[in-house]
């Protein structure tokens, strides 16, 4: 059986064949980044070969997943992506014994301000939620980090950002809470976002919103954004902060310079209608602005908790971010601080060999306790960009 073969059979539905299609691409993955970081160097000049070899074999994962199995079989793509990951022994996981269940008021209120076609408030009414809380040793309870995964909205799980969330934990001396949102295509815009706010609303029935930062990776970042929005429109109280790593903030595509780092960032880009695709799962091209599902395109960004985002300078979503943290700024946020790791893709934190990675997770959480225990302190209350190296070292800090 050729590899053409393979795939073909891999898009029938065969997870054995699946794998065997991932095993020959992380081969030649990691074959090609040896010889070619051999002969020709990095692809970026501060990466190493560990380094350069993991961005290939994730570049491998992620051409595998949406290549070879991709839309016909969805479940399938979904329940491989929510694989969960491993919490080293002194962690814990404790499931929320009942599940949450969307909230009518947040249904409402998003059904009056979003466009396109809704299904009945029943149907969102009667989908439970799962959530779980994740914690390191020698946290405070009575603090909370509110995790909302990423998965470009259709695919993803809490189990699978529990690795991270176990150090972002430790870091932060305070127990992630997390949930499984619905996921597109089977549940598409506003489903993300109305399950969002309403593991919120659960979470202030135990918590002081002041002691909650609202945390998210990638499309969960965005989420973390929209959710800060309707949480403000709905008149909620505030959290005391929110958390983004590579923010996915404008599902419009709107920067077309989305492929600048095409050579160095592991997203899919294989053409623009990868990337669409994926917003096509979640939200329909004509909706793509509405600020609940591109936070970009909000008018205001008034009365808004103090935020902090991190991102590389090599990923494909970094114009964007960079883009959006100005913009915010302009409209009315008044506690911006963007930091960016210089030559680290997306989401670089899971990169957890890497110093940027354990100092991007010290800083996020030193933030997280500050802007929850202190929050009158001075410098968390100024608009700033802060520049690292590649191994997090800081090397300029400006106010914007």
């Amino acid at each position: 059986m050729d590899n053409q073969q393979i795939i073909q059979e891999g898009r029938k539905g065969s997870i054995i064949v699946f794998f065997v299609v991932l095993g020959q691409m992380f081969t030649k993955a990691f074959l090609n980044s040896i010889l070619s970081f051999h002969f020709y160097g990095p692809v970026v000049q501060e990466w190493n070969l560990f380094y350069e070899v993991s961005v290939k074999m994730a570049t491998a994962f992620m051409l595998a997943l949406t290549e070879n199995l991709g839309l016909p079989h969805l479940n399938s793509f979904q329940k491989i992506t929510s694989i969960p990951s491993i919490v080293p022994l002194t962690g814990s996981v404790k499931p929320l014994k009942n599940p949450i269940f969307p909230n009518l008021a947040v249904v409402e209120h998003i059904k009056h301000h979003a466009p396109g076609d809704w299904p009945e408030t029943a149907n969102h009414l009667n989908h439970a939620i799962y959530a779980e809380w994740i914690y390191a040793p020698k946290c405070d309870h009575n603090y909370a980090i509110y995790m909302l995964h990423g998965g470009a909205y259709f695919a993803g799980s809490i189990q699978v950002n529990r690795r991270m969330a176990y150090f972002l934990s430790a870091q932060a001396k305070t127990p992630v809470f997390g949930i499984n949102y619905r996921l597109a295509p089977q549940h598409m815009y506003p489903c993300a976002v109305i399950d969002a706010v309403s593991g919120y609303i659960k979470l202030l029935e135990s918590h002081d919103p002041k002691k909650i930062v609202i945390v998210g990776d990638s499309a969960g970042g965005g989420l973390t954004l929209a959710t800060l929005l309707v949480i403000r429109d709905m008149g909620l109280p505030l959290p005391g902060g929110g958390y983004t790593m590579s923010p996915w903030c404008d599902l419009a595509n709107y920067f077309t310079n989305f492929f600048e780092n095409h050579v160095s960032d592991y997203l899919p880009c294989v053409g623009t209608n990868v990337q669409d695709g994926q917003v096509h799962l979640y939200i329909r091209d004509k909706h793509a602005r509405t600020p609940y599902a591109s936070p970009y395109w909000s008018s205001s960004f008034h009365n808004l908790p103090p935020l902090l985002i991190q991102c590389g300078s090599a990923e494909k979503l970094y114009t964007e971010i960079k883009a959006f943290s100005k913009k915010a700024v302009k409209l009315g946020w008044n506690s911006v601080k963007m930091e960016v790791y210089k030559s680290h893709v997306h989401v670089f934190q899971a990169f957890e060999f890497t110093s940027a990675s354990n100092v991007a997770m010290k800083r996020a959480g030193e933030w997280i306790r500050i802007v929850t225990r202190s929050p009158n302190k001075q410098d968390h209350h100024i608009n700033q960009r802060v520049d690292l190296d590649f191994h997090g070292k800081i090397t300029k800090r400006e106010r914007v």
